[in-house]
């Protein structure tokens, strides 16, 4: 029995790709001051390194202050994002509230899953964020959708849904 497999994007697509998204983060973070600009770019790198093996399913980062949201992004990693209007980093100029602070949760794919527990925890070793588990809501049903923009690079691409008050 015999397989193929046809990428219609590489690597360097998904490095453009995670490089707005990690301007956009950046963005985020400089506009609250609700993370501290290190932390953005580790969190950036290891979007990155989960990307590059295929195992990063979506990310989505809220702005939370006093126990409410008040700003989300939600990012779905797609490979048809060909069929996306690319678009620009921007647009999150967040608030800067006293006291408030950024969430950020990651979905796996179910490549991610397949993987044995030495694999998984071997990957982890190398991120430079712990990533722990999360049982948070986040429909951001308090929120509305507001929006969002699309980047890609070939087939690859993240589709941002943006939501606000």
């Amino acid at each position: 029995m015999t397989a193929t497999y046809t990428a219609t994007y590489t690597v360097v697509d998904i490095e453009s790709v995670l490089r707005k998204f990690k301007t956009d983060l950046t963005m985020i973070a400089e506009s609250t001051r609700a993370m501290d600009a290190q932390v953005a770019q580790d969190i950036a790198a290891d979007l990155l390194t989960l990307s590059k093996g295929g195992y990063l399913k979506n990310a989505d980062i809220t702005l939370i202050h006093d126990n409410a949201e008040i700003r989300a992004a939600q990012y779905s990693v797609t490979e048809q994002g060909g069929d996306l209007t690319a678009g620009r980093p921007g647009g999150v100029t967040w608030p800067c509230l006293s006291g408030a602070w950024l969430r950020v949760v990651i979905w796996y794919t179910p490549a991610w899953y397949a993987l044995t527990d030495q694999t998984r925890r071997g990957i982890q070793q190398g991120l430079k964020r712990p990533w722990t588990t999360n049982y948070d809501d986040l429909s951001h049903a308090a929120l509305q959708a507001s929006g969002g923009r699309n980047f890609t690079s070939n087939a690859y691409g993240m589709a941002r849904k943006d939501f606000s008050r």
